[in-house]
């Protein structure tokens, strides 16, 4: 085994060496430079929720997104009172899941469905008014959980039908909502390959698409959903929103703001419900027609 001063005398030599000299001679002559990020994420002094969203749809300063999945949290994260912003991104790619909506916080970490809550709850320094609403009763807390999952299934089913496998709304609508971003041809290549994932989650609850089963279990749904607010304000009597009211004006919001000259059997089913067209609109004013902190 060489010694470490044979070693030491090696390493010399090699550093020594001709070519080595007019290696290193070459390469001084193209220096290395470290260029800025092309893409950098933004400092945010507050966490910012990036969803699908549009500038037609907001109310005051206050943008709406058009998507039920990044509505739940949008809405949820203003009944708590949470500190934070909106962007409208349109790019599900920039989530570690490949879906919206993601909250990203001033560390730059970007986190998904129930990590977000638990980040607000975890920041008492940056969320100093976080309420979060509590029920008090069994009964209502298993009545929640019921017609939580009862809307994710029946009306989720339904409103994915209604936007990507109703060829005229397809077109009309959520090429336009979905695939603005990017130009042509390419957003339609990314729009029927979301098309595609919608109709394989369907088919997971689903094996075959029947179109009025899936309309006639989303009435069903929004019969007993109508039956439980009753003439109350909010679910369960309450003076303020749950996370019950969330979800369901999630659902409920976007189906009743579709442009009339659609397919609109799922707008009508919901229409004929007098008392969630007006729990709706009290949620919308009560959270969206205010200026936006």
């Amino acid at each position: 085994m060489p010694t470490e001063s044979a070693t030491s005398f090696l390493a010399a030599k090699l550093h020594d060496h001709p070519l080595n000299v007019a290696f290193r001679a070459f390469l001084a002559k193209f220096p290395l430079k470290s260029h800025r990020p092309i893409h950098r994420s933004p400092h945010h002094e507050i966490p910012t929720l990036y969803v699908w969203g549009n500038k037609t749809g907001q109310l005051g300063n206050q943008p709406i997104s058009f998507d039920f999945a990044c509505l739940r949290w949008q809405v949820w994260l203003l009944i708590i009172d949470a500190r934070f912003d909106v962007k409208n991104c349109n790019e599900p790619l920039m989530s570690p899941s490949g879906k919206l909506p993601f909250l990203l916080t001033p560390n730059t970490d970007a986190l998904i469905g129930e990590h977000i809550e638990e980040f607000l709850k975890q920041s008492p320094e940056h969320q100093p008014d976080l309420n979060i609403p509590t029920l008090t009763t069994d009964n209502d807390i298993s009545n929640s959980k019921a017609f939580v999952a009862l809307a994710d299934t029946k009306l989720r089913n339904a409103l994915l039908y209604y936007y990507w496998c109703e060829a005229l709304n397809f077109e009309e609508v959520t090429s336009k909502l979905y695939g603005a971003k990017y130009p042509k041809p390419l957003n339609w290549i990314i729009l029927y390959q979301m098309k595609s994932a919608v109709v394989k989650e369907l088919l997971t609850r689903k094996p075959v698409l029947d179109r009025e089963e899936i309309y006639q279990e989303a009435e069903d749904a929004l019969k007993a959903i109508s039956t439980l607010l009753a003439d109350h304000n909010y679910f369960f009597g309450r003076s303020s929103p749950s996370f019950l009211d969330a979800v369901i004006f999630s659902y409920v919001h976007p189906i009743l703001s579709n442009p009339t000259t659609l397919v609109n059997n799922l707008t009508t089913i919901t229409r004929r419900y007098k008392n969630l067209v007006e729990f709706s609109d009290r949620m919308k004013t009560r959270y969206f027609a205010k200026t936006y902190q």
